[in-house]
Formats: structure tokens, sequence, C-alpha cells
């Protein structure tokens, strides 16, 4: 299991964009059926007191730290979609609907943003790596020559 700073400073997500956003859909998926499975057990009486919203924050906070903008937005997009379709299946007030529904929707937007900013400096990250190892290369080799040529300038 990958810890905590290698999280944060690799990538864990495949780098293409199609393979991640059918991921994050397989996620919301999976959130969407554990959330119809816990909404059977819920009070009968008063079924909006669950939001639909419920388990797909943090898949779709998760989704859009780890994969970037464009998975993140498909989450967001996919999980409004069943928010409406929840909200109106339970009856749930108009006005409650659309508030937890733009809260979830900035949310979903603003985890998108942040993830891609994540990506952003991986990437930049890994392009100073390899010019830091190239410099560090280079540099060695002048330096493991330079015997031969302080050799060569004292004979003369």
């Amino acid at each position: 299991m990958p810890s905590l700073p290698d999280l944060l400073t690799r990538e864990p997500w495949p780098r293409n964009v199609a393979l991640r956003s059918l991921i994050a859909v397989a996620i919301v998926a999976a959130a969407i059926g554990l959330e119809i499975l816990l909404s059977a057990e819920a009070p009968v009486r008063i079924p909006y007191l669950l939001s639909a919203y419920l388990l797909l924050t943090p898949a779709v906070m998760a989704i859009g730290i780890y994969s970037g903008a464009w998975p993140g937005a498909v989450a967001t997009a996919t999980g409004a979609a069943w928010g409406v379709f929840w909200s109106g299946h339970t009856g749930e007030p108009l006005h409650l609907a659309i508030i937890r529904g733009a809260v979830f929707v900035v949310i979903g937007a603003v985890a998108s943003f942040v993830g891609e900013r994540r990506r952003w400096a991986i990437r930049e990250g890994e392009k100073t790596t390899a010019e830091l190892v190239a410099n560090e290369a280079r540099l060695r080799s002048i330096l493991d020559t330079i015997h031969d040529a302080l050799i060569i300038i004292d004979e003369r």
C-alpha cells in the first residue's frame, strides 16, 4: 500500500483521460449502489432526510483530487444527475434539492480544479527531476574527465 507522501507526489491513476473517466464512473456507480442499499434501511416516514449526495460527495472529491479535471467533471455530472433523479423519486422539497445539488456541484468543481493543479505540479516535478538528472550526468562526465585534461596540460 502506498504511503501518503507517495499518493500526494506520484500519479496513481492512469494517464489516459478516457480510462480515468471510466474508472470515475464505476466508482460513482458503486457509491450510488451503496446509497440505494442504505436507503432501503431508512425510515419510510421522511425518506428525503438521507441526501442523495451522502456517499457521492467523498467519492467525487477523491476522484477529482486524484484523477483531475475531466474525470472529476464526469463524476460530478453523473452524481448530479443521480441527485436530481433521487430528489424527484423521494419527493424532496425543491429548495432543499437545489441547495444540496449546488453544494455538491461546487465541491466537485473545486476538487476537480485542485486535482488538476496537483497533476500539473506532479508533471512539472517529473520534468524538473529529469532535467536535474541530465544536468548531473553531464557535470559528472565533465568531472570524470577533468583529471585527464589536467595531466595533458601539466605535461606541456
